[in-house]
């Protein structure tokens, strides 16, 4: 015999009213897009709440979405998501990315959203579900104006090559803070790791190198999940000097931009 203690069924809360007006369509694909491009990039520190979510907010007539932790962030330009869609809106990351794995292999390209604001909440709205949320408050960083528009090296060089070379160093870099340093030369890029007592871990990549040669360390942890946010071949690397904030983009593609801060070492 097993006895359960329980609550009682009015302390869960009621769902919702939904509203008869002001319903948004959005496009389904692009909230896919968005929690695999932006999401990992949210905090998982609720000290900052603000910062666990994606702020969607509008730039001149396209929709931006950018999320960030303090230490990386990404931005993403998802293009029309209506005229109605509400400016300087934030989400919880952990909802996009719930939302996106209910969507995903459903039939239909549009899914509806609902602001309520007396209850400060979002609700998204399926054929067969219904997904609630909280919209946080708060005020996020204004990350604009942390892209520099302006750097002194560009790298260009495989995504696949780099990922490959940052996890072999990985292996190597959790004796040691994590940390992987890029050494950035003429067509070269060479990705370093020392491990304490286990040794050292050294690979050495083709690149495109333009402007000035520098070297840089990584929370390689970073590294790899903006890389695997990435679905291009190649990727564009560019900074203004070892301790500057360092961009990631794909080639031939603007719309997105991932930033990481450098480890002090």
């Amino acid at each position: 015999k097993a006895v359960f203690a329980g609550i009682s069924a009015t302390e869960f809360p009621s769902m919702p009213k939904l509203l008869e007006k002001g319903t948004i369509n959005i496009d389904k694909n692009k909230i896919g897009i968005i929690a695999g491009r932006v999401g990992y990039a949210a905090s998982v520190d609720e000290a900052r709440l603000v910062l666990t979510g994606i702020k969607f907010y509008k730039a001149g007539d396209k929709l931006r979405v950018v999320a960030s932790d303090g230490f990386r962030l990404a931005r993403l330009d998802v293009g029309e998501m209506g005229s109605d869609f509400p400016n300087n809106l934030i989400i919880p990351a952990k909802a996009i990315g719930e939302l996106s794995k209910l969507i995903e292999g459903r039939k239909g390209s549009k899914i509806q959203m609902q602001i309520l604001s007396e209850n400060n909440q979002v609700v998204f709205l399926g054929e067969d579900f219904r997904l609630i949320s909280r919209i946080l408050d708060g005020n996020f960083p204004e990350v604009d104006k942390i892209i520099p528009t302006e750097y002194a090296t560009t790298v260009v060089f495989d995504r696949k090559e780099v990922i490959e070379a940052v996890r072999s160093a990985a292996i190597f870099a959790r004796e040691n803070s994590n940390i992987v340093r890029f050494q950035i030369a003429d067509g070269r890029c060479q990705i370093k790791a020392v491990g304490g007592q286990i040794g050292e871990e050294e690979s050495v990549i083709e690149a495109e190198v333009t402007g000035d040669e520098v070297e840089i360390a990584f929370n390689f942890k970073y590294v790899l999940d903006l890389l695997n946010s990435m679905d291009s071949d190649r990727v564009n690397m560019m900074t203004n000097g070892s301790q500057a904030a360092v961009a990631f983009g794909m080639e031939g593609e603007e719309s997105l931009v991932g930033i990481i801060m450098p480890v002090r070492v």
